[in-house]
């Protein structure tokens, strides 16, 4: 029992430390310091001792993070995948311990995704990304609208320019990769050039087009994002009031226990002066009764010898014998 016990105030001491803020804020230097590490090692101006020694501190912020996500496996046990964030945590260090060499060699190379754990330590990055993915199922919508479009001028394009202009609008594919640089508006002039030398109206199409897909649904994307970002920072706000209303309460409670206590030590004042008072008059009647008794037995004493201090008189058989 009392090995158990010792268990218990051990995990609770490491948990303490698992998630205090001055053990997150290391992780987090932590991880900026192995990703500037990685682009270091990228360079290869370096010699070759420089690699060596680049190649023994990613080892070393390796082993740092596999013993940070052990603590937090000891801490929280099988709840801590219940968590997106350490999930994804616990598979990008795992992905940095694959063998350097064979078919893993690329997943070597993606250590360098150490560097978006960034996006898990630190609070704001979190929350920006979770507001990413919950406007997905929104962008989804919008994604099939533009589809639609793309078809639409896909087809449209390649029927009326794909002769004049095969390397451009000769395929449907082509017309894809086309329709989508124009939306981009890189490039754009040139290509639309090329087709108006064959078809000089052809800037009504393209201009349609690009207002449709650049200017009116790709905003459309931007509204999304940004209703999510409010979204997830009116949450965060939200989770914020209700924290500062827990404390609130609970200081609130504390206060109204305290008073609580405090009248109840008053009371137990009170009636320990009532007490004492009661015990006082109690003594005082006893020390009084005392007092009396005392003087009644000096009267008594002083009735029983009346001539008590001073020489005894003789009787009348005495004087008259002298």
């Amino acid at each position: 029992m009392r090995d158990l016990s010792s268990l218990t105030s051990g995990r609770a001491r490491l948990a303490a430390i698992v998630d205090s803020d001055w053990f997150s804020m290391t992780i987090t230097a932590l991880v900026v310091l192995n990703a500037l590490l990685l682009g270091l090692d990228a360079i290869r101006g370096w010699p070759e001792p420089a690699h060596r020694w680049f190649g023994v501190l990613d080892r070393l912020f390796l082993a740092i993070f596999v013993v940070e996500l052990s603590l937090k496996l000891v801490v929280h046990g099988p709840q801590f995948f219940r968590r997106a964030w350490n999930c994804f945590d616990f598979l990008v260090v795992a992905a940095s311990l694959a063998p350097n060499g064979g078919a893993l060699s690329i997943l070597r190379a993606l250590r360098v995704l150490r560097t978006l754990r960034l996006l898990s330590v630190i609070p704001i990055l979190r929350h920006v990304v979770e507001a990413l993915v919950k406007s997905i199922p929104g962008m989804g919508a919008i994604v099939a609208v533009l589809l639609v479009f793309f078809y639409v001028g896909a087809v449209i394009s390649t029927t009326l320019f794909g002769d004049s202009s095969p390397a451009l609008f000769g395929t449907l594919s082509g017309s894809f990769l086309t329709l989508f640089q124009i939306m981009t508006l890189d490039g754009w002039g040139d290509a639309v050039r090329e087709v108006m030398q064959h078809h000089p109206s052809a800037w009504v199409f393209f201009m349609a087009f690009t207002v449709v897909t650049s200017f009116a649904i790709l905003n459309l994307f931007i509204a999304v994002i940004v209703d999510s970002l409010q979204a997830a920072q009116k949450r965060l706000q939200e989770a914020e009031i209700e924290h500062l209303d827990e404390e609130i309460e609970s200081i609130e409670v504390a206060q109204e226990t305290q008073a609580a206590q405090m009248k109840m030590m008053m009371e137990e004042m009170r009636q320990l002066r009532a007490e004492l008072s009661a015990i006082r008059s109690v003594v005082e009647r006893r020390n009084a009764r005392r007092g009396r008794s005392i003087e009644t037995a000096q009267v008594l004493e002083a009735a029983a010898s009346p001539h008590a201090g001073g020489d005894p008189q003789p009787d009348k058989t005495t004087r008259q014998r002298q």
